[in-house]
């Protein structure tokens, strides 16, 4: 679908706030269509806040008065019919034709898959929403968590291969539901977590450890290779190059964890997600945070990379209650909960500032500000956001301050002294949990 369609359908929907699936794909990708989409929900909400006419029985009778007090209207009689000459109609022969064209129409529409390119589809089963899916990465989520807290190589080992085993089914997912491009994208992404990630942290592992531990690795990257392979005859067309390059990676990681090759570069080039909300965009930045969790020991900056994980959940939970979908900023309300409760506030426990130089300070200030800028900005979007936004948006904020429940680190607390501990900076009252 182009933005021109999209902009049609949207003018069309019943419910620009719920469009439909294709359509609703095509706004996660496209950020210029997501402000035509956030600019119509914002005038529907003024056209309904605008002040109702007066409808008693006496504004009724007043303007049946005005009525009355106009000048009658002239009559202008109109011209008589010129004699034509009688012709034989085409009106039958026309409409036979239109049948027709309409019957074969349908029937060709019916018997293609997917629809006419650029509407909705016209199938027998539901379409699934294309991108990554959420049960997916809100399992890489929890991996990042754990390498946020992992003390050792064996633990950031571990969580690593998890991801790439997660990435490798969606890769297989995705080339048999699209989009095409997602295929590569999260191939790319598969190709840095076992080239850059596993085979690093394997070389960091004890010698007593590393011998059983690799050859599991060896195991599930051949594994994850062959299912590659087997996945491309029913990929979509352009998709098994990404199952290709996925297999690829598959075994170079494999060949340097045996001592056979030498460590792998990724091949693919690099991707910056941007910062969309999208799904897409998150599992880009859930990764790639879980590579520099897995280098990093400094809790002042595993924190910090969590906080970039938090930032993406926002612009996930702003996009979602944009289009009213208060499911899903609930759902995300709740993972950025997790992440402030597990991987920010933790870490920022851990750092002693008592004895630290005042570069340190101030960068353990600013990543705790940070961590407050976050929450911040779905507060103040709740205060201004229109009314069909609100719901999910205060779902979401409940979501989070319920899965940092009572009593923990940042839950009403402010910043203690610069003699002590630093500790996360207190939420705005929209999240503390009441009770």
């Amino acid at each position: 679908m182009r933005c021109k369609e999209a902009y049609i359908c949207l003018l069309a929907a019943q419910h620009p706030r719920r469009p439909p699936a294709e359509l609703r794909e095509h706004l996660e990708r496209c950020a210029a269509c997501r402000k035509r989409q956030h600019r119509l929900l914002e005038l529907e909400a003024e056209i309904r806040a605008l002040p109702q006419p007066e409808e008693t029985l006496d504004a009724r009778l007043r303007f049946q008065e005005q009525l009355d007090q106009l000048p009658p209207l002239a009559v202008v009689p109109a011209p008589a019919p010129e004699a034509r000459p009688r012709r034989r109609s085409l009106w039958p022969f026309v409409g036979l034709t239109a049948c027709a064209m309409l019957v074969f129409g349908l029937a060709w529409v019916l018997s293609r898959p997917s629809g006419l390119p650029g509407t909705f589809a016209i199938a027998t089963r539901p379409r699934t929403p294309g991108g990554p899916a959420e049960a997916t990465v809100a399992r890489i989520l929890e991996k990042d968590l754990q390498l946020a807290a992992a003390a050792d190589s064996r633990q950031q080992l571990t969580a690593l291969n998890d991801i790439a085993a997660e990435l490798s089914v969606e890769v297989r997912r995705l080339s048999r539901e699209g989009p095409v491009e997602d295929v590569l994208l999260v191939g790319g992404l598969y190709e840095r977590v076992v080239c850059q990630g596993l085979v690093r942290r394997a070389q960091t592992l004890p010698a007593a450890e590393r011998e059983g531990l690799v050859a599991e690795l060896v195991k599930q990257l051949d594994r994850s290779a062959q299912e590659a392979d087997g996945a491309v005859a029913a990929a979509l067309p352009g998709a098994a190059d990404g199952l290709r390059n996925l297999a690829i990676a598959a075994r170079q990681a494999g060949g340097s964890l045996t001592g056979s090759a030498a460590p792998p570069e990724p091949r693919t080039p690099a991707w910056q997600p941007a910062q969309s909300g999208t799904l897409r965009d998150l599992l880009g930045t859930l990764v790639l945070q879980a590579l520099l969790l897995a280098e990093e020991n400094d809790p002042l900056r595993r924190a910090d990379h969590c906080n970039a994980v938090a930032e993406q959940l926002v612009q996930g939970i702003l996009l979602a209650s944009s289009g009213g979908d208060s499911a899903r900023a609930e759902h995300l309300g709740g993972l950025l909960g997790h992440v402030m409760e597990r991987g920010i506030a933790p870490n920022l426990e851990r750092i002693d500032l008592k004895n630290a130089d005042p570069p340190r300070r101030a960068e353990a200030e600013r990543v705790e500000q940070r961590t407050g800028q976050a929450v911040e900005v779905l507060q103040r979007n709740l205060e201004k956001a229109p009314p069909v936004a609100q719901p999910a948006l205060r779902k979401a904020l409940e979501a989070a301050a319920q899965e940092q429940g009572p009593g923990q680190p940042g839950k009403g607390k402010g910043k203690k002294d610069k003699g002590g501990k630093g500790g996360p900076p207190a939420l705005p009252p929209g999240l503390q949990k009441k009770g």
